[in-house]
């Protein structure tokens, strides 16, 4: 029995493979490793402990995971909870690519939450920008569309109509922002909730908006990465997909080809790991 987790900092999607191709799915909290270290026990039930001590292989793709001490953590995690199988801890990019792009080489960008992207050959990442987390870097993706939400709203830029509604919608000072984002462990999420209020409501200063912080992630993270390698871009998430139109408008006017979005790359990489251990 195989067990992936792709964990981001808002949801932690457990799917486990049996030979025979019957899967489970289980959803939990995120369990990012840099943001929300102190409460990662927290997150593994009774259901997923059990398959933890049972599983064969354990493949977990997690956001936060960029170095040795946040696979640490993590191994250390899956060991406390009565891991005896082999333990795979990835990025949630290599998750996105092996899902989306599966065996062929691509650009694979990342737009949930957070953001990212890489080169990868078919297997592996090949090249790739530091994950700066959402306080510096996260262009583009829902974090970053709350910000601009925010401050629209905070500095009195958001169209007089929109600050009514969000006003209305919300019921919030700027006191109670500043506490969610800096007195709790929860910044990011709680940043990212207000990118769902443009979903509402269409016009000139939602599109702005949106072309401002896509294009800011499309210079940082996609044309360095184009600039060497000449690959179509393939997206997926949240965000990508509710705004595919803006992106692939905005790649043409660098040149730039777009391949596919999709929404959640889980189902192909289920397909990867089960052809890659029973086929």
């Amino acid at each position: 029995m195989i067990l992936i987790a792709e964990s981001g900092s808002t949801k932690t999607d457990w799917v486990i493979i049996n030979p025979d191709g019957s899967i489970q799915t289980i959803s939990t909290n995120g369990m990012n490793p840099v943001t929300q270290s102190e409460r990662l026990t927290e997150v593994l039930n009774d259901d997923i402990s059990k398959s933890i001590r049972s599983a064969e292989e354990i493949w977990f793709y997690g956001a936060g995971v960029a170095n040795d001490q946040s696979r640490k953590t993590i191994e250390t995690l899956l060991l406390q909870s009565g891991a005896k199988g082999k333990i795979s801890i990835e990025s949630d990019l290599l998750a996105a690519a092996r899902g989306v792009c599966r065996h062929e080489a691509g650009i694979m960008a990342i737009l949930g939450t957070g953001s990212n992207a890489c080169v990868y050959d078919g297997q592996e990442i090949v090249m790739s920008k530091p994950a700066l987390g959402y306080i510096i870097g996260d262009e583009g993706g829902a974090v970053d569309i709350g910000k601009a939400v925010l401050k629209g709203y905070f500095y009195e830029i958001m169209p007089d109509e929109w600050r009514e509604k969000f006003k209305d919608y919300y019921n919030i000072t700027k006191d109670d922002v500043l506490f969610n984002v800096y007195a709790k462990n929860e910044g990011s999420a709680y940043i990212a909730s207000f990118a769902r209020f443009l979903q509402h409501y269409d016009g000139e200063w939602k599109t702005e908006l949106l072309i401002k912080v896509f294009s800011g992630f499309i210079q940082n993270r996609i044309v360095p990465l184009y600039q060497k390698y000449k690959f179509a871009v393939s997206f997926t998430g949240s965000v990508a997909y509710a705004y595919k139109d803006i992106l692939t408008n905005l790649l043409k006017e660098y040149d730039i080809e777009t391949k596919s979005f999709v929404q959640k790359p889980l189902e192909g990489l289920i397909d990867y790991h089960y052809k890659l251990k029973y086929r």
